[in-house]
């Protein structure tokens, strides 16, 4: 398991980058400088970096899944989440911060009805929650592993609006911070 810290630019106090991670933690997210540290390395040659959750402050920290209402009930009558096919493919169940889940369902739920988010609580989830490089240098969580329902704080519904993009819930943008990833 990889444990590496992020990199410290230079010219930049310790105690400075510590205090810009743990405002960016609660949203589990990786500072702006960080992400974009990332962007500019070869992918091919060098792992993808993660955080685990355990290395990650534990203040409630939230991460988000989009669901088909489908899916969702079968993950009820089974007791646990075992991941969307594109989850299963990957071999991980793909999810997003708060900051990223609005461009996550503009992406790949365009036009989809019938969808749920889903809140998850991250300081449950363990080591098999890593937070990784995907599209853009930005880190996204990743759970290795299936999702035990016991770790989800909230479940609504995530309507088809008359414009055809999604209305999130009135109070979802209060959990968005700007200053991170």
């Amino acid at each position: 398991m990889d444990s590496r810290k992020p990199p410290i630019p230079k010219k930049t106090s310790r105690s400075r980058i510590a205090r810009t991670r743990r405002g960016c933690e609660k949203l589990g997210q990786a500072p702006r400088s960080y992400v974009k540290s990332l962007q500019n390395t070869d992918i091919r040659s060098e792992p993808a970096p993660f955080f685990t959750a355990s290395q990650r402050s534990p203040m409630d920290q939230r991460i988000y899944k989009v669901v088909s209402r489908q899916l969702w009930a079968e993950a009820e009558l089974a007791g646990v989440y075992r991941g969307a096919p594109i989850d299963l493919q990957d071999g991980f169940i793909h999810f997003s911060a708060a900051s990223q889940v609005v461009e996550t369902v503009a992406r790949h739920f365009v036009g989809q009805d019938d969808l749920l988010l889903v809140e998850v609580e991250t300081a449950k989830l363990g080591d098999a929650l890593k937070w990784e490089r995907a599209r853009g240098g930005e880190l996204f969580p990743h759970l290795y592993g299936d999702l035990p329902l016991g770790v989800v704080r909230l479940v609504v519904d995530l309507p088809l609006g008359s414009a055809g993009t999604h209305e999130f819930p009135a109070n979802f943008a209060n959990r968005v911070d700007g200053d991170c990833g």
